[in-house]
């Protein structure tokens, strides 16, 4: 009898295993998976699809928690046509994916906020950071119409728990834009290097310009 209670005891533990292995291996999925509410606002936009191409592309999509709220400050279609792939060639190269990373976690800035609560923040502005901790700022240029970090708005949706805006360009730098251009490349004369050469810049020296040690 205590043999059989024993198999009956040792069958519900060895089931209870499998059912807790089971569902770690699901939340370990979820958590790869992102936020769904964000990432199906995302895809039902056809102006967004390369802003949401570049979030699955690089990972990023991966980062956001499911259940949690975020505010995404999209960049419609048109604003990543302001970067050309003949000026930003790395923006659009495998290479460089590390890098544009870090400017799309820009736009995404965790917790709703509601850019019509501006007017209420002290000096008409709000202060944000977005999941890469980097610093946004939300502003009305004019009554009723908004901008972050100088981009201007187009439109706002509610989601559950989350907001999408729609911008018309990328929340990004000069210097932040930089690391995606191509160094500039000076080709020397024979008369030597220019007198000052920008940093980053690459030097082409042709064999024929090399001036031999001195024996």
């Amino acid at each position: 009898m205590k043999h059989m209670l024993r198999k009956v005891l040792m069958k519900h533990m060895l089931r209870n295993l499998a059912v807790l292995t089971a569902l770690t291996a699901l939340t370990a999925t979820a958590a790869e998976a992102g936020n769904s509410t964000v990432e199906n606002a995302l895809k039902s936009r056809d102006d967004l699809s390369l802003f949401y191409a570049g979030l699955v592309n690089t990972g990023v999509i991966n980062e956001l928690q499911e259940g949690q709220s975020y505010t995404v400050f999209a960049p419609t279609n048109e604003a990543f046509a302001k970067l050309p792939q003949s000026q930003y060639p790395c923006f659009y190269s495998a290479e460089c994916k590390g890098q544009v990373a870090e400017i799309l976690r820009n736009h995404i800035v965790p917790g709703e906020k509601h850019l019509s609560d501006i007017g209420t923040q002290a000096g008409g502005i709000m202060s944000m950071f977005s999941i890469d901790n980097r610093h946004v700022i939300g502003s009305e240029p004019s009554r009723g119409s908004y901008a972050v970090d100088g981009e201007k708005v187009l439109s706002e949706n509610q989601l559950f728990g989350s907001i999408l805006y729609r911008v018309d360009g990328l929340i990004a730098t000069p210097r932040e834009l930089a690391v995606l251009t191509p160094a500039p490349v000076i080709r020397v004369s024979s008369t030597g290097l220019p007198p000052r050469v920008p940093e980053g810049t690459v030097v082409s020296i042709t064999s024929s310009q090399l001036i031999p040690d001195e024996q």
